[in-house]
């Protein structure tokens, strides 16, 4: 199966010029594609088509689909929600023939991606205002322990969605706090007076 954007490497294989692709589909689509210096050959380099908000990936297919190419969708964006990429369902990948005439294609990509990602973008952007929000909240938790707790050391975790609180001295502790709730990992004391007041402002005795 060939097309205008059909190869042959130096070995007499044919493969598709992904970057000629996507540079005639990008306009047609509201994309914009820049070619980049990889090291990889031109075979197997990765291409990826940018929109306001996504990335579309172009792969070519192998085997049976040989000649025909595959294109994903998902927003950079995501990498910003904890715990990274893999949150958000997008549309699965569709494959193409390069062949077709492009602006048939234009409208395939468009249709089967493009526009059926918008549902998968509001959610990524609810999720990370919620995120933003539920950060915003542990900070202000963290500022009001440590000015009211200043012997101990209060700081927010990693990923900012927790306050973290270790103490030393008469206590030694370690607990975090996250949406208003507190979880002790670790306590202990060295005097009894301090030990009953732990237990008393637990069991509210």
């Amino acid at each position: 199966m060939t097309s205008q954007f059909t190869l042959t490497d130096s070995y007499g294989a044919s493969f598709v010029d992904r970057e000629a692709f996507a540079a005639a589909l990008a306009p047609l689509v509201g994309a914009t594609f820049t070619p980049e210096q990889p090291l990889e050959s031109a075979k197997y380099r990765t291409v990826i088509m940018l929109l306001d908000g996504f990335n579309v990936a172009i792969h070519e297919e192998h085997g049976a689909k040989a000649g025909r190419l595959r294109l994903s969708i998902w927003s950079p964006l995501e990498r910003q929600l904890t715990g990274g990429s893999g949150q958000i369902k997008w549309p699965a990948a569709i494959t193409l023939d390069p062949a077709r005439d492009l602006a048939t294609l234009a409208s395939d990509v468009k249709r089967r991606l493009i526009f059926a990602a918008g549902g998968a973008l509001l959610r990524l952007h609810d999720a990370l205002t919620a995120q933003s929000a539920a950060q915003d909240e542990a900070e202000s938790t963290r500022a009001a322990l440590a000015a009211r707790f200043p012997n101990a050391r209060v700081s927010l975790n990693a990923d900012k969605s927790q306050v973290d609180v270790y103490g030393s001295g008469d206590v030694y502790l370690h607990a975090y706090m996250r949406d208003g709730r507190l979880s002790i990992t670790r306590a202990g004391s060295f005097d009894a007076d301090t030990s009953l007041a732990i237990l008393a402002a637990i069991f509210k005795a």
